[in-house]
Parts: structure tokens; C-alpha cells; sequence
């Protein structure tokens, strides 16, 4: 029983220190893969990037990226944009579903969005502080300040 319970405890220890080995490498921006290097190239056509880092999960895959005006971007395992953050700028309007910005601009209509996250919710920062929740529907579920 002992030597089952120690070759499980060392194949687990193995497992995880194979998948945390690459955590956070990072690479050369010809290394990103090509629909990110494309997004780039289309959305922030003046931007460098200055940074690119493959970070490995348990199960998964995925980049983040630093452009030269300081615009950090995170990209699935198949280069497709998770979240961009413009920090103190405003995120690019082709990025933002129509949807989602009415309903921003409805509530709070000074404010600029200036970081989007998409996933099974969308999620958007305003420069006033505010954060929004949307559905995959693009109807407000959240409001946080």
C-alpha cells in the first residue's frame, strides 16, 4: 500500500511540475499565433509589442501581450482575444458589441470603457470606476462599482 500511495504522490508531483515548468515563458512575437499577431496588426495598427509570455495552465494555454502605448492583451491558445485593457485610454470600438456600448453610454454617458473582457460573461471597465456585467445576450446582469 505504501509503494501505490508514493509512486501516486511522485506521478502527481511529476504532472505538476511538468505543466508549471513553461508558466509564464516569454517569447518572441513572431511566436504568438497568427490570428493574435493579426488582431494586433488590425486593431492597434501604430503599436509594437514589448512584450509577449506564453503562460501554461493545468489544461491550458495562453498569451498576453504588452503593446509599446501600454495596452496589455490576453489571447486563447488559438490567438483569439480574452480580455484588452487600455488601462487609462479607451478601448477600440470595433472591439465593444453595440449592444454593450448603448447600454454604457445609457447609464453612465460620460464615461469610456477602457477594458473589455469576454468570456461566458462580458465584462467592461469605465474610466468612472464602474465595472458591467453582461450575458451572452448582451444584457446587463451586474453592475459594480
Amino acid at each position: 500500500m505504501k509503494k501505490i500511495v508514493s509512486t501516486l504522490v511522485i506521478a502527481i508531483l511529476a504532472c505538476f511540475f511538468a505543466t508549471t515548468a513553461d508558466a509564464d515563458t516569454p517569447i518572441k512575437a513572431n511566436q504568438l499565433p497568427t490570428a493574435a499577431r493579426q488582431f494586433i496588426k488590425k486593431t492597434f495598427p501604430n503599436q509594437t509589442i514589448i512584450q509577449a509570455k506564453k503562460d501554461r495552465d493545468l489544461l491550458s494555454i495562453d498569451y498576453e501581450v504588452i503593446l509599446s502605448n501600454g495596452v496589455s492583451i490576453d489571447f486563447d491558445s488559438k490567438g483569439n482575444w480574452t480580455e484588452v485593457d487600455c488601462h487609462k485610454g479607451t478601448v477600440p470600438s470595433s472591439l465593444v458589441p453595440s449592444a454593450i456600448a448603448k447600454k454604457a453610454k445609457q447609464l453612465y454617458k460620460n464615461a469610456s470603457i477602457t477594458k473589455i473582457e469576454k468570456g461566458k460573461l462580458w465584462k467592461v471597465d469605465l474610466n468612472n470606476g464602474m465595472e458591467l456585467e453582461f450575458n451572452s445576450a448582451f444584457k446587463l446582469v451586474k453592475i459594480d462599482d
